[in-house]
């Protein structure tokens, strides 16, 4: 599921390593580009390649303080805030016409936003005419009525669930169990789950999986086109284009090799944490992942002036301090953990 587009408001947050940037506009254009590209939108194939999904929706950007945590907090948001900030960037990412969008965990002025009938029927489907299948964050709906509590029980959680635009819930609470308890119970009616299914149904006609094979010319793409040498320049080329260096005192960088720098102290775990270069996806990590510190050793072996480098992971705070004070340069890696997300 991507892109992952919502914005960052405290780099404390577990997803910030796998969203965007704290500009709203920036994360519509991202998002936007994302989805063109993952559906192909400009093959001119009658079919989607693969099923792209604006998330999270919506104002998603909290982690845990104060006894609240992602599946139970409520963000209480004015309605300029929404419209400046938190709305902009999914209404790029809705005008290329993804397939799917997911909702989040959160609630939003006390309405758990999976549940939310005016912002998914109302503003995405009513007011930005989005036509595809919205999705849970994976058991958000669950929270709705065992964290937040807004729901009194599994089957009413489902029931408000599916009347208010989630077709489908990543999770175990739209089970047959469940929905059938709903409508037996007239909590909802099959009219709300036929349009439900629908949606979904939709979906995967338009990926061409109903259809037969040599019909849908995506269904050739082969486990060879990942992790490939191509790729691996592109995702090279990518980074190297869209890093930006906030600040350079002294003009620190780059590394003034050879004379000046013969030695670089590199201190922090970060520096081998390749797991948190995957934005916390360990799921779908490469087989080998290039970390700042292999970066670093290689292009120390293939420099024509000769350095070296020492690497402390910075738990003890005496030894760390004596690699900075030996080195030339000191490199220390500060930032999120994969424990955080």
């Amino acid at each position: 599921w991507g892109p992952t587009m919502n914005v960052g408001r405290d780099p404390r947050w577990g997803r910030v390593q796998e969203s965007v940037s704290e500009d709203p506009f920036l994360n519509g254009a991202y998002s936007s580009h994302f989805v063109r590209g993952f559906q192909a939108a400009d093959d001119g194939v009658n079919f989607t390649k693969v099923a792209a999904c604006c998330k999270h929706f919506y104002a998603y950007s909290f982690e845990g303080a104060d006894g609240f945590n992602r599946h139970n907090f409520d963000a209480i948001v004015s309605e300029r805030d929404l419209a400046e900030t938190y709305m902009p960037g999914f209404q790029a990412c809705l005008a290329a016409q993804p397939e799917q969008v997911m909702c989040s965990y959160n609630a939003v002025n006390g309405v758990p936003t999976c549940l939310d009938d005016h912002a998914q029927n109302g503003w995405l489907r009513g007011e930005l005419g989005f036509g595809g299948l919205i999705v849970s964050d994976c058991d958000a709906i669950g929270d709705a009525w065992s964290s937040h509590h807004y729901s009194a029980n599994a089957s009413q959680a489902a029931a408000q669930g599916i009347q208010a635009g989630c077709d489908l819930d990543c999770g175990p609470t739209y089970d047959q169990h469940n929905l059938q308890l709903a409508l037996d119970e007239g909590l909802m009616t099959e009219d709300d789950l036929d349009l439900a299914i629908r949606r979904t149904i939709r979906m995967r006609f338009n990926l061409g999986l109903f259809d037969k094979a040599e019909d849908v010319p995506y269904t050739d793409i082969g486990a060879d086109v990942l992790n490939n040498a191509v790729g691996q320049q592109l995702a090279l080329s990518a980074a190297v284009e869209s890093i930006v260096l906030l600040q350079n005192n002294d003009s620190a960088l780059p590394l003034k090799v050879g004379d000046d720098v013969k030695t670089v102290a590199v201190i922090g775990p970060v520096a081998v944490d390749t797991e948190l270069l995957m934005g916390g996806k360990s799921d779908y990590c490469p087989q080998h992942i290039v970390s700042l510190l292999e970066g670093l050793q290689t292009l120390a072996n293939s420099s024509a002036q000769p350095w070296s480098i020492e690497y402390n992971d910075g738990s003890n705070t005496a030894s760390a301090v004596a690699a900075a004070e030996k080195a030339d340069f000191v490199l220390v890696t500060r930032g999120g953990v994969q424990a955080s997300e």
